[in-house]
């Protein structure tokens, strides 16, 4: 058995060598992955660099919401051609499309038209339904005029009733229109122009669409009767000229917002055209909140006014303005009110939602303090 032992297990210098080197390959490649980083370590790429533009980038487009829609700014009326960037940003757009909007008008050489708006590239379809209320658009002129060819309009005090056929170019400028507009209506009038019924004054050029709006309830034309030369009365006419009672015309007492025309034409100095301007006015107002408001009837003396003043007698109004139901075309209606600034109302409420109280007013920046108090007794929650 010994023999056998040492025979089988007898190996020769050589195969004894080859064993060695063949437990040393085993061990190795088994150690080998342990030692792999400590004999070559990893390579690192610096990519701080990349990293903060990520985080520059995320910044930007996180600050991508408008600053004056986090501000909750209100809205106020621009003209896209020439609104600055600063303006634009204000309105609540970002930055890039403030610049992108810039930058197209002046290729383009200026919007024409609303829908050219619609055009920028990056304009939100919602930002634009928002702005276009707020949007008056005229067209750019070219830079070879554009210092000597300003138009601007004139700020309204108060509407009034006028003739197209008679006001004068001041008369057209204190009802808002520009002073081009307004000549060009004389103009019109000195060639032979004749306004027959309130639709013809949309044929003046430059006039807006808006601008008639505005003005359209205050256009007044004489009938036809009026516009006829009367005949001169002879001395048994005259006297039956003279109204039936106008001997006892200062006792007469009249309600200022139930009275008809007839009634206003009993009190000394009222005429037939007065007492329908002074009606139309009433009506267009929704009724005098004061006596004092009657004073303010297109072509009414003072004097006439301070002589019929003690005959007045005051009463509620009827009509009052819903101002969280109203639309901007019904606001837009009261003769106190300009459009622009009907258009504010409008949208902010849309965005702050209902008004509560007067002093919700006061936050639309557009709405002077005076207009509001004038406006007071009209307005209901």
């Amino acid at each position: 058995m010994k023999p056998f032992l040492e025979e089988y297990f007898q190996h020769t210098r050589s195969e004894r060598m080859g064993a060695v080197v063949l437990m040393l390959i085993c061990a190795l490649s088994t150690l080998f992955p342990l030692l792999l980083p400590t004999l070559f370590p990893k390579s690192t790429t610096d990519f701080s660099t990349f990293q903060s533009e990520i985080a520059a980038f995320k910044t930007t487009q996180q600050s991508s919401t408008p600053e004056a829609v986090i501000k909750n700014e209100p809205l106020f009326v621009f003209n896209p051609n020439t609104a600055s960037k600063d303006e634009l940003i204000k309105l609540g757009l970002s930055e890039r499309t403030a610049t992108t909007l810039i930058n197209f008008r002046d290729k383009i050489g200026g919007f024409k038209h609303m829908d050219d708006v619609k055009k920028v590239y990056g304009l939100k379809a919602e930002d634009f339904r928002r702005l276009q209320p707020f949007m008056e658009l005229e067209t750019k002129p070219s830079k070879a005029v554009a210092s000597t060819n300003k138009e601007e309009a004139t700020p309204i005090k108060t509407l009034f009733f006028f003739n197209p056929n008679v006001a004068t170019v001041a008369d057209f400028q204190q009802l808002g229109l520009s002073p081009k507009v307004a000549t060009t209506i004389v103009n019109y009038r000195a060639k032979g122009g004749t306004f027959r019924q309130k639709e013809d004054l949309k044929k003046i050029y430059g006039l807006s669409e808006e601008a008639y709006a505005r003005l359209e309830a205050f256009i007044e034309l004489p009938e036809q009767e009026e516009e006829k030369p009367k005949e001169p009365l002879v001395a048994d006419e005259v006297k039956n000229e003279i109204p039936v009672a106008y001997e006892n015309l200062q006792k007469v007492k009249i309600d200022i917002n139930l009275a008809s025309e007839k009634e206003w034409q009993k009190l000394r100095g009222i005429g037939p055209k007065l007492s329908r301007r002074i009606v139309r006015f009433r009506d267009a107002l929704g009724g005098f909140a004061t006596i004092e408001q009657v004073a303010e009837t297109y072509n009414l003396p003072d004097s006439t006014f301070q002589s019929i003043k003690d005959q007045l007698i005051d009463s509620p109004i009827q009509q009052f303005i819903k101002i969280n139901e109203a639309d901007a075309a019904a606001l837009k209606a009261h003769p106190y009110l300009k459009w622009n600034e009907a258009n504010a109302i409008v949208n902010y409420r849309m965005q702050h939602g209902k008004y509560q109280s007067i002093e919700d007013l006061l936050k639309v920046k557009i709405l002077s303090s005076e207009l509001i108090e004038k406006m007071k007794p009209y307005i209901q929650f």
